[in-house]
């Protein structure tokens, strides 16, 4: 709950102390975000992690004959 500052006299210290509040919205928006953007990067690497070690292995039978 967000702090009124019409409510706080002005030497008081109290809003020093108050806790920032940020939207419940905002969270989840930032948590779908992070999750698409991880699955993004992931999509992306495996097929070239993938070619690579078909790659190697194929050099490694190549090389052994």
């Amino acid at each position: 709950m967000a702090i009124d500052p019409k409510g706080i006299p002005f030497k008081s210290p109290s809003g020093n102390y108050s806790v920032t509040y940020i939207p419940r919205g905002w969270i989840y928006m930032f948590i779908g975000l992070f999750t698409l953007l991880a699955i993004g990067i992931f999509k992306t690497l495996l097929p070239l992690i993938l070619m690579t070690l078909v790659v190697v292995f194929i050099w490694k039978e190549a090389s052994s004959s």
